[in-house]
This record gives C-alpha cells, structure tokens and sequence, in this order.
C-alpha cells in the first residue's frame, strides 16, 4: 500500500475538485503582503521619538511625509531616496533585514475599507515598505513588504492594508541594498480598488445568528475580491453565531456553475486567529456537484468563513451558501479507525506510561490510567508509532479542560510533531491556567493525511482516551525561556565554561518552531567559540548550530556554526568580542528535558594567518571604491596594503549581488581580481576567485553568486589591484594571485557576513546529494549518493515553514525530480534529506 505525503501549508485546508494535490492552499499568484505576524516586533521600536533636527530632503523623517492622493487605481508618481537617513531601523521582512533604513515617508487617509500601495524601485532600487497606524512619535507597525529579487524577479512590491475610512496611515520606503544602491529612483501609488466586494474584508461582515435545528443562507459574488487577511488567495466573508454545542453542514448546493474550491475550515476571529477543521467533505450530497463541509462538536461562538477566489477553478462569481445547525448529542463523542496500519505503541505523558498493542474500531478505553497536570504548566507528550509507518502519519491530542464532554473549545487540540522518520511524535502540552480542576478526558489519535477531528472514523490508525487530573497552582517557565531571562557569563581565551540550566516549561519562541531555552556569553576579544552538546550525562542528540548577536530580536544577525564529525560541538570562527546568545533546543526525544548542561569553549582568533599581499608601490594606480552588496567604500590612501576588513558586506548564500571596483589614476593595462574565502579556511583557494576583469582604467563590474555552500559567519574579501603590463618600456611583474607582490597597484582585505538561519542539525551522518538546475524556476533534480535507503525529501523556506514533503526510497545514484515551478515564490529555500544515515541540508534558489 502506497500512501503520499500531501504537506500542510497554512492553517487552513482549501477543497479542489478533482486534483487531490490540491488539498493544500495554492501559492498566491500577486506578490504577498505579509503582516507583522512575519515580523520580530519590538514595540519600543516603533513608538521611539522621531528626532527632528537632522534636516535631509523634505520626507527624510515621519513628521515631513508626503501625502499620497487615494485614486480608484494606481496612479503612480515618481519619487526619489537620494540623501535619505535612517529614522527607524530596517526590519526583518519577508526573513531578511537590511543592514540600514535610510527611509523615505509618506502618508495617507484611506477612503475606502481596503488600501493597496504599490511601490516599483527604479534601476538597482530594491524596495522595502512598512505600514504604521498612529502618529509620528507614536507609530505601530502592521504590515511590511520585502518579497522580490531584483533584478531576477522584478521590483514591485504590494501592500493590501485593510483600513479604516477616514483614518491617517504612514508608509515608509527604504532600499534593501541601503546605504549604497546605484539608483535612488521609484514610483508609488495608493488607491482604493474599485470593484471590491463590501464584505472582502472580515470586518465587513455582520454575523447572522443561527439557532440549533435552523439554517442561515449567505449569497454573494466574490469577483474582484483581494487577499487582504493574508490567507494566501483573495476571498470574501461571512459569519454566524451559535449558543450551543452544534453539529454544523455547509454548503454550496444552487451555485452555477459549481464551485471546483472552497476553503474547508471555519475561523475563529475576526482578524483570524485560530480556525475549526472539517470533519468531512464530498461533492455528492449537492446533487448539482457543489461541495457539502461538515463540522462536528462545534462549540458555541462565532465564526467566519471565508469564499476564496480561484477563476482556474471555477470557484468565481456569484454563490449560494447554506449553513445548518443540529444539536451536539450529550457525552463524549464516539471515535475509531477502521484499519490500524499504523498505531499506537506507546504514550508518554506526565506519569502516563502506557504500552500497547494495535486495535481496530472504536477509541481504546484507557480512562482509567491518569496523571496530574497543574495549571499552567507546560508538560512534554511523546507518542510512538507501531511498526507500520507511513508518510503522512499523524498525531493530534486533544484534552477537555473545560470538562463539558467535547473536544471543540479553543485551546483544547494539540498536533504533534515528527522526530523520526514518522515513528516518534512529540509536542508540549501547555495547560490553561484557567482549566478546570479535577478529572478529565485526554484523546489520542494516530491517523493517515488528512484533517484530523475528535469524532467520527478515519480509514486509518488507531484512538485511545485517557484521563487528565488537573491540580491548583502551575508550573512556571525557566527564567531564561526567553533570551531576555539569560543571564552572560563571562568567557576568556583559552577558558572552557560549563553553562547549565533546567528547561522544564520552556515554550515556543517565536517566529520559529523550536522550543528554546537560552543561556549567553560575553567576549572581550575576538575569539574561535566551540559549543558542546555532549557534556557527560547531559548530551545532545540534536541542537541549534546558531549564535544570536541580539535580543529580544534573535532572528536578526544570527551566525550559523559548523558542526564536528562526532557531533558534539558547534564551532563558530573569528567572533567579534560581544555579548552573544546560545539557544538551546529541547527536545523531548532527542535532548534533556530537565537539568541540562553544555561546555562553551573560547581560543583567541589567530593573527596574520592570512597570507600577506601587497604591491611595491602604491603611488600611480590605487582602488578608490569597491562597491559590494550593501557595502560602498571609497579609499584614497596611496598604501601598498590597506586593510579595510573593519568594513563589512552583508550576503546570503544563493543570492547574487553586484560588484564594481573603481580606480584612481587609473591605466590601460590595469586589471582587478576578487577572491571570497567561502570556507572560511583562512586561505584563498582557486574556486573562490569571484572577479577577474579584463585590463583598462575601469570602473570593473560584475555580479557575485554566493554559493550554496558559503558558510556561515564573518570570512574575507580580497581585491587586489595590478598591473599587467609586460614589455620594454618599464619594469613591472604582474602578479594575479591572492599572496605575495606585485610591481604596481594595491591590495584591499574586507570583511564578508554570510547570514544563516536556525536549524536542526545532522543527529547521525550525512546523506550525499547534490541538486541541478540551481537557481531554478522551481523544478530541480535531486541527484542521490548516500547508501539505499528510505528517505524523507523536505523543502523548506526561510522562516522553517514545511512547503513540499515526500518519501522515497532512494538508492545510490538514482535521481528524484521534484516540479514546483508555478507553486513556489521565489526566494531561498532549504531541502532536506533524512533517512536513518542521518540529515543532510542544501539550499536552493528559486527566481
């Protein structure tokens, strides 16, 4: 039995007849307006005091912003950034920051209850918009766009703002290439989109009460309807209103032509901050092939449904919406699972420790095993899977803290998550501190893909009930659950500290998935740092291989380390002296959950390992700019060396970035050459020569592709500067390598920050593989070396979101093709391979 992995997106399920690879949300087709939920807000950031007094051209600053008219369309007008300072810093967007925000200003009042602003760099502009509500001085950041690649994949960027008529907005504009693009030119627009539907917005919907035994219509067309909630296409709502525990029936009966998609799930606010899954769905109960949802054990309160909008399918235009409501019969309700192909072995919960057998049919009753849980407490779950494991098996616990017999209140579901090879799934389970005390229900489901509910049959896995006694008080979090709470420790050359801890509590840090306590260290000087995870009694089968530079904001400037052959220890090379943040994962199945205890270790950074480069004379030709990702340096010392490594270009591995070197006093036989040290081996090896122009008097250009493969961290940029001339009329020895002199020219060393992101590290080994094309338009070929084995493919973007996932078995040599052109934005993506050998990480770029 062959069974698919079809990965969950968002959260949410979108129904499209007939492919069934359309279980997940399609890709939005407009470019994405992400909210500041994709954001590491600071709130200090936002309402710091604008200073006033820098000057600047007249919308340098929030207080002198330009007022753009709101049209029915966009009518753009051209703006300029040139002399622009920075009034707030740049912010982490779309999972990348500038390393400046030399910002321009605007303003509006919105007309309408939906805003869009387009904004189009001109030239190298690359823009990046923030959207604030408030006043100057007082500013509350709500929306940002950072989603393009220019030049790969255009310079638009797009912003829907659900707004308020009447209200004053702001809108700040600065370049992601900020202090140095070559252009400093783009158009900007703001308009209220004509045509839109008066209930594309949540908010601009009334919820219609609907009594038990009664049904509510909803009709409307959802044409021209925009993706202003961010749920990934456009869509309009509805809402309704239940007082008691309700079995619900949607459907679309009457639309024509029938709708060929529809989202599957209720939502739960407005904004929307939670949803309710379906329970089932099939296109045979409207006998006109329109699609019929059901929701079982719904609790009373209101919820909004969303009609998305997707003219491939059909699913635009005018609807009929029919939603019916029948009581929820009393007690428990009844579960089971038809097959138990997959099953469940083994729970692990509090002083729960149960074993057990494969059971077909009804939910196995195990109520009378129980164990206590306070309130408030966090408290670590693992439920193992039986032999038979399948791609796509899962595990959802669901727990009645407000003990009144149903599984459907907010709060009350739990989906765990795969440590291995779908046979181990784990997850905390955070206890309300306002639950209710005493004996309680605990249900366990292990089922195939598909969506999950307490009640009803799947076709496969197994059920079991438990009991949960809930007590007074609660268990605290550790103080350093959040980076704020750790406390640095002073750490020398040439000492070894043992940092210890407890991570009992600890939570979720957001916006990654990992639950993460942190300790810190403080360095006075520039040092090799190693990190060990196999402290005797306390090791580590999987860990973070990152250093953060700040907090609360540890996601932007974090260093990514490289891992030993036995692995145990992350080291990170040529660390600035600093105050530096060590998240430490925890993990109930693969690290300690308790006491832990891991070794930091420092050596000073080596001097002069480089090998030295100059030239003889530095009196006729010099470099008098090098221009490098954000990085514009202009020189004009006649020095044989200069070493300028105390300035820094920002990149990302898969990204290319422009390259351009000036000289002064230039000559026709005058010739540049770049290296980057990718590996950071302290030596410039022949594969990491990145520029050779031809000789002339310059300006010499390029473009840089960072490897896939650079690692992590500070590394150094070489230029050097010579003279190729070989003849009677002077004496001159060129010299075109990275070491040793040259007659004339220079030699200029910078340093280069290649930037990481959080991630799991290998537990066991390393499976060989490489991917072709790459950059690709979505489609690549993963070429497999590693032994024979079944393998888990994933693909992953920046933030760590799951967007592709498959298993195979691989064999040595075999290659898997994986089509996504179409289904992916462009931008920089993880694959990963897992197979019992171990985990191996590639990035790849799709434009």
């Amino acid at each position: 039995m062959k069974k698919l992995y079809f990965p969950l997106m968002l959260a949410m399920l979108a129904w499209s007849a007939p492919h069934a690879e359309a279980q997940s949300v399609k890709p939005r087709a407009a470019k994405p307006s992400p909210g500041p939920t994709t954001m590491v807000s600071k709130a200090d950031r936002y309402a710091a005091t604008v200073d006033l007094s820098r000057g600047g051209i007249a919308n340098d600053e929030c207080a002198g912003a330009t007022v753009l008219t709101i049209n029915s369309s966009c009518i753009t007008v051209s703006e300029s950034a040139a002399g622009a300072t920075e009034t707030l810093p740049a912010i982490l967007c779309n999972g990348f920051t500038s390393p400046e925000g030399n910002d321009v200003w605007f303003t509006f009042t919105a007309t309408g209850p939906v805003t869009s602003i387009d904004a189009e760099g001109i030239g190298t502009y690359d823009v990046v918009m923030e959207a604030f509500t408030g006043t100057c001085g007082s500013l509350a950041s709500i929306a940002c766009a950072d989603a393009t690649f220019p030049p790969n994949n255009g310079t638009l960027e797009s912003l829907d703002l659900a707004t308020t008529v009447g209200t004053t907005y702001y809108v700040r504009v600065y370049s992601y290439w900020s202090p140095v693009p070559t252009d400093f030119g783009f158009t900007i627009c703001a308009y209220s989109p004509a045509g839109t539907p008066a209930n594309d917005l949540c908010t601009g919907t009334s919820p219609v009460s609907l009594a038990v035994g009664g049904s509510v219509n909803f009709t409307g067309d959802n044409t021209g309807a925009l993706d202003t909630e961010g749920l990934g296409t456009p869509s309009v709502w509805h809402a309704f209103t239940t007082t008691e525990c309700t079995s619900l029936t949607l459907n679309y009966c009457g639309t024509t032509p029938a709708f060929g998609n529809a989202f599957l799930n209720l939502f739960i606010g407005c904004p929307n901050t939670d949803f309710f899954a379906s329970t089932s769905f099939n296109v045979t109960d409207c006998p006109d092939g329109n699609v019929t949802i059901y929701y079982d054990y719904v609790p009373a309160g209101t919820y909004y449904y969303a009609v998305l909008t997707d003219a491939a399918t059909d699913a635009e235009g005018a609807y009929n919406i029919t939603v019916s409501a029948t009581a929820c019969p009393a007690g428990y309700c009844a579960a089971s699972a038809d097959l138990c192909d997959e099953y469940i072995a083994e729970v692990n919960f509090g002083t729960i420790n149960n074993a057990s057998d494969c059971a077909d049919g009804p939910a196995v009753d195990y109520t009378a095993i129980s164990t206590d849980v306070a309130q408030g407490a966090v408290v670590p779950i693992t439920v193992t899977n039986g032999p038979e494991t399948y791609e796509g098996d899962q595990v959802v616990v669901w727990i009645d803290w407000n003990q009144n017999e149903n599984f459907g209140d907010a709060g009350e579901a739990y989906t765990l998550t795969t440590a291995d090879l779908a046979v181990t799934f784990t997850g905390n389970i955070a206890v309300p501190a306002t639950a209710t005390l005493g004996t309680t229900r605990m249900r366990i489901r292990m089922m195939y893909t598909g969506t999950p509910s307490p009640c009803g049959t799947s076709a496969y896995g197994e059920v079991e009930d438990y009991s949960v006694n809930v007590i007074s008080g609660g268990g605290s979090t550790p103080a350093n659950d959040d980076c704020t709470g750790a406390v640095p420790v002073s750490l020398s050359a040439g000492s070894t500290i043992t940092l210890s801890g407890d991570n009992t509590g600890a939570t979720v840090d957001a916006p990654t998935t990992f639950v993460i306590v942190w300790e810190a260290i403080t360095t006075t000087e520039c040092a090799n740092i190693d990190i060990g995870y196999c402290v005797p009694g306390s090791e580590f089968e999987d860990f973070l291989v990152n250093l953060s530079v700040g907090c609360p904001d540890f996601i932007t400037g974090v260093l990514t380390g490289t891992v030993s052959a036995d692995n145990c220890t992350v080291s990170f090379l040529e660390v600035p002296a600093g105050t530096y943040y060590i998240p430490v994962l925890v993990d109930p199945a693969l690290t300690p959950v308790g006491a832990y205890s891991i070794s930091v270790s420092a050596v000073a950074c080596p001097v002069g390992v480089y090998c030295s480069a100059s030239s003889q004379d530095g009196t006729f030709e010099a470099i008098g700019n090098v221009t490098f990702a954000d990085m514009n340096n202009t020189t004009t010392d006649e020095l044989i060396y200069n070493d300028q490594t105390a300035v820094v270009a920002t990149v990302t591995s898969g990204v290319d970035y422009p390259l351009s070197v000036s000289i002064f006093e230039g000559y026709a036989t005058d010739q540049v050459l770049v290296w980057i040290d990718y590996d950071q081996s302290q030596s410039f090896e022949e594969t990491e020569l990145v520029f050779t122009s031809t000789p002339g008097v310059g300006p010499h250009a390029t473009t840089v592709s960072i490897p896939l493969t650079a690692m992590m961290g500070n590394t150094r940029m070489r230029v050097r500067l010579h003279d190729t001339y070989v003849g009677p009329d002077y004496a001159n020895t060129p010299n075109a390598t990275p070491c040793g002199t040259s007659t004339y020219g220079q030699v200029e060393d910078y340093t280069v920050f290649v930037q990481g992101i959080i991630t799991g590290v290998d537990q066991i080994g390393a499976n060989d593989f490489s991917i072709f094309p790459n950059p690709s338009n979505g489609d690549i070929t993963i070429q497999y070396g590693g032994a024979d084995a079944l393998v888990d493919v994933e693909l992953m973007d920046m933030t760590g979101r799951l967007v592709y996932g498959e298993r195979r078995q691989m064999t040595n040599g075999a290659q898997m093709p994986v089509a996504l052109a179409g289904q992916v934005a462009a931008g920089t993506y993880v694959v990963r391979l897992t197979s019992p050998l171990g985990r191996s990480e590639q990035r790849v770029v799709v434009r």
